[in-house]
C-alpha cells in the first residue's frame, strides 16, 4: 500500500486453516417392497399426468410386468445357479469350499443396454423361462412377437436342432445372428465375423479418403 512518504509497503498475509474432514456415514435405507397398487392408484397416475399426455408413457403395465416376473422366476428352477461369498478374498481358493456365509442366486437376464438374454441349464427350464415371460407379459397386456423371435443353438459340432415355443407356436431356427455388434453361428465359427469386421474397416477407411 501507499504511505505516506510516498513509498510502497508490501506485507505478506499468511492464513493458516485447519478442516477436519470425515467421510459422512450414509444411512441406509430399510428394504421396501413394490407396491403395484399404489403405483397405480389415482394420485399416482395425476402426479405423471404430463408423461401419459406426452406419450412417454401409457400406462403403468410395465411395472406390473416387472413384479409378475420376479415373482415367478422366485419360485422357478429357471436361470443358472451360482454360490458365492463376498467377505475375504476373492482370489483365496478357500472361500469356494466354504459352508457359511454363502449365498445361492439364480442369474436369468443378463441384460446389456437394450438386450437380454435368457440363460439356463436344460431345455426344459429354458421353455418354462419363456413361459414365464410370455405369460407375465400377457397379464400386462402385452404380446411377444414369435414371428421375430429366433432360436440360436451354439453347439459344436451340431446336433439336432432345439425346438421352443411361445404361447403353442415354434421359433423358427437360424444358422446364425447378429448380437451386439457380432455375428453368432450355430458352430462357433468366427469366419463371418472377420469378413464383416474387414468390411467395415475397409468402409471406414474409404470415407476417410473421401
Amino acid at each position: 500500500m501507499l504511505g505516506a512518504d510516498g513509498g510502497t509497503d508490501h506485507r505478506l498475509v499468511r492464513t493458516k486453516l485447519n478442516l477436519k474432514i470425515r467421510p459422512a456415514v450414509r444411512r441406509c435405507a430399510p428394504p421396501a417392497h413394490l407396491n403395484i397398487r399404489a403405483l397405480q392408484g389415482a394420485n399416482t397416475l395425476s402426479t405423471f399426468k404430463a408423461e401419459l399426455e406426452s406419450g412417454l408413457t401409457t400406462d403403468t403395465n410395465g411395472l406390473s410386468t416387472t413384479e409378475d416376473l420376479t415373482r415367478a422366476w422366485d419360485n422357478a428352477y429357471a436361470g443358472i445357479p451360482i454360490n458365492y461369498r463376498l467377505d475375504g478374498n476373492l482370489f483365496n481358493l478357500r472361500r469356494l469350499q466354504a459352508k457359511t456365509k454363502v449365498r445361492r442366486e439364480n442369474v436369468i437376464d443378463p441384460q446389456y443396454a437394450d438386450e437380454a438374454a435368457y440363460v439356463s441349464c436344460s431345455l426344459e427350464h429354458l421353455q418354462d423361462t419363456l413361459n414365464l415371460l410370455a405369460d407375465s407379459h400377457r397379464h400386462a397386456g402385452l404380446i411377444i412377437n414369435t414371428t421375430k423371435t429366433e432360436v440360436l443353438a451354439m453347439r459344436d459340432p451340431p446336433q439336432v436342432p432345439v425346438t421352443f415355443r411361445i404361447d403353442y407356436q415354434y421359433l423358427k431356427n437360424v444358422p446364425h445372428f447378429p448380437y451386439l455388434g457380432s455375428i453368432l453361428t450355430e458352430t462357433c465359427d468366427i469366419t463371418n465375423e472377420v469378413h464383416r469386421r474387414i468390411g467395415l474397416s475397409s468402409a471406414s477407411f474409404g470415407s476417410l479418403s473421401e
